[in-house]
């Protein structure tokens, strides 16, 4: 099992370096068949004690003051004329998830991250975006006409597996978050 970033697994799958891999897009160009595991919504992070925290509804992207907005790299990546705004205007840049945390800890402005990289703290909470549309879709990548081995192929069948858990968790908790919120 190897940590890379999306363009990498594509690669290593593509070059036979590695069986299947998991990215945030589908690469369709690179000849390899894409499987929608899930979708993994994107969520406002805030500090604990911040109003979206305590607001107890979905964030539209127009609530977001700019200035304490710390935009990432994950921003390009949601097709939103308003985000594509709010980016702009932000006064800083983070690429790393573990500093826009510790930002965001230490109570310098809010981000966005998937749900599935916001990990749970009590330094901070994530809040569902009214904007449905702001998810990240996680592919399964194989190469076209392959038998995996039988170790690879277990492996495969459990990632499948426990991607539906966390798409039923997700749902559970958007469930819970309205229910809260009404």
């Amino acid at each position: 099992l190897r940590d890379i970033d999306s363009a990498a697994v594509v690669e290593a799958v593509a070059n036979d370096e590695a069986d299947f891999g998991i990215a945030g897009d589908d690469r369709a160009e690179s000849g390899l068949v894409a499987e929608l595991l899930l979708e993994d919504p994107f969520m406002l992070i805030c500090p604990a004690g911040h109003p979206f925290a305590v607001a107890g509804r979905p964030v539209q992207w127009r609530d977001i003051n700019p200035a304490e907005f710390i935009a990432n790299g994950i921003c390009s990546r949601i097709a939103s004329a308003e985000l594509t705004a709010l980016a702009a205007q932000s006064n800083l840049m983070l690429h790393n998830t573990t500093s826009l945390l510790g930002f965001v800890a230490q109570g310098f402005g809010i981000t966005l991250l998937p749900a599935l990289a916001a990990p749970e703290s009590g330094a901070f909470r994530a809040v569902p975006l009214a904007d449905g549309s702001a998810t990240r879709r996680l592919n399964l990548l194989t190469r076209p006409g392959e038998t995996l081995g039988p170790v690879s192929q277990a492996l495969l069948e459990s990632v499948r597996e426990v991607s539906v858990r966390f798409a039923s968790t997700f749902a559970l908790k958007k469930l819970e978050f309205e229910q809260t919120s009404s």
